[in-house]
């Protein structure tokens, strides 16, 4: 886990969470890179507010990474995250219908774990087209 450093070039991250990353769209609450690239995007909200909708604004800020080298369909980052603390959606945005839904179901050897729920795929909030 990283700070948001403005003076930091991106590839000086190798396996990082950064939090307040800036977008075009606004600050991600963290995003995810690898090897000096943003793979994911992290949308994280209070314990008493659900996450599932929340996956829409971490969409929002992927359209916003416009320097990243991916595009997929004008999403620049390939996963989206949205979580409460206690349940975590995930969104492979290269596929429509891969969406999961889980929840932090305990510790093992100090790494945190979580159990794959399963999920009607009607639940999956679903990629908007914005211009």
């Amino acid at each position: 886990m990283a700070p948001f450093d403005a003076s930091r070039y991106l590839s000086a991250y190798t396996r990082h969470a950064i939090e307040e990353y800036p977008t075009d769209k606004g600050p991600a609450d963290y995003v995810l890179v690898s090897n000096g690239r943003i793979l994911g995007v992290v949308e994280a909200k209070k314990l008493s507010l659900g996450p599932q909708n929340v996956l829409l604004q971490a969409e929002r800020y992927s359209r916003g990474l416009s320097t990243n080298p991916f595009n997929f369909d004008g999403l620049h980052a390939p996963f989206l995250y949205a979580t409460n603390g206690e349940v975590i959606w995930f969104h492979d945005i290269r596929d429509l219908n891969r969406c999961k839904k889980q929840s932090l179901f305990g510790q093992a050897n100090g790494r945190l774990c979580y159990a794959a729920l399963p999920v009607n795929t009607a639940e999956c909030p679903r990629r908007r087209v914005q211009p």
